[in-house]
């Protein structure tokens, strides 16, 4: 987490950290920064640390919270488009 905002600040981007929620974060995101966002947030949540059993990331999209691939409550809908990462480990 702390890398995805550092790198986020580099690259001068807008969007920004909503929330974290176990090994979920949740982005509210400028659609022109959409792909660049998914493409550093699945690198950096993938590669915080190296383990023997691989760290692989799930990356969803949606205009809204509710709306999102994620199970989000429901209540959090005022959110133009958001970027929705967990983590899951699987056997290499």
């Amino acid at each position: 987490m702390v890398n995805i905002h550092r790198k986020m600040k580099e690259k001068r981007f807008a969007s920004h950290l909503i929330m974290q929620i176990h090994d979920e974060l949740v982005f509210e995101v400028k659609e022109e920064e959409l792909e660049p966002m998914k493409e550093l947030v699945k690198h950096e949540m993938e590669h915080v640390i190296e383990l023997a059993v691989p760290l692989r990331v799930s990356v969803g999209t949606g205009r809204q919270l509710a709306r999102s691939p994620r199970l989000i409550p429901a209540c959090l809908r005022a959110y133009t488009f958001v970027v929705c990462a967990s983590l899951s480990s699987t056997s290499p």
